[in-house]
């Protein structure tokens, strides 16, 4: 099956899997700012899988899924984020290497004789933004309504919530060996959203 050709970001313009883009802080030290870096992971693989039969295919399949919604369960090789009963996004642990990913479309794609949901497209709607570095709490602390303090919101949680003021799950995920957060969002907002993070790390 030919690959569906995914939409890109403005900063997902500048490369292209498998090729995967470096943190880059939001705000030049020189110009001072908080210190928080984010990387575009739009084109990186991810998989969401939708309506009835869905969780069932996967547990099937060994994947260890969250036992309620709004956690995510980290394994080696691919992180489940449960944000329905039958409603589920599947990320690769390093975007480096998606193999994981890749296997499990494959094998949902062939698979006829068992209910196993639908694909979500999550890969083609949702913009994948990471954020992290030391200031990267103050920074959620201005922008969304959710308490994400270090101590309170854990790795594994997971919140349907607003960020720019715009719609916006958050999960967090210590990517990059420090305290981060993947973001995903209405693609088409993704200038927004980049926009709106700097100018509020500018102005602290």
């Amino acid at each position: 099956m030919q690959a569906m050709a995914k939409r890109r970001t403005p900063l997902g313009l500048s490369y292209a899997p498998p090729n995967v883009p470096s943190p880059a802080r939001l705000v030049p030290a020189t110009s001072g700012g908080l210190d928080v870096t984010l990387r575009d992971l739009t084109a990186c693989d991810r998989l969401g899988l939708k309506g009835r039969g869905a969780s069932g295919w996967l547990s099937a399949r060994g994947l260890a899924l969250p036992q309620s919604n709004c956690r995510a369960a980290v394994s080696a090789h691919v992180d489940a984020v449960r944000l329905g009963s039958e409603d589920i996004l599947l990320l690769p642990r390093s975007p480096e290497h998606p193999e994981g990913i890749q296997q499990l479309r494959a094998d949902w794609q062939v698979a006829t004789d068992v209910r196993k949901g639908f694909d979500a497209l999550r890969e083609e709607t949702w913009a994948w933004f990471h954020i992290g570095g030391p200031d990267v709490f103050h920074l959620m602390s201005m922008t969304c309504p959710v308490d994400l303090g270090l101590e309170r919101f854990l790795p594994g949680r997971v919140a349907q919530t607003r960020v720019a003021q715009m719609d916006c799950i958050v999960v967090r995920s210590d990517r990059a060996g420090g305290p981060g957060f993947d973001l995903f969002f209405d693609v088409t907002s993704s200038a927004f959203m980049r926009d709106s993070l700097t100018v509020l790390a500018s102005a602290s």
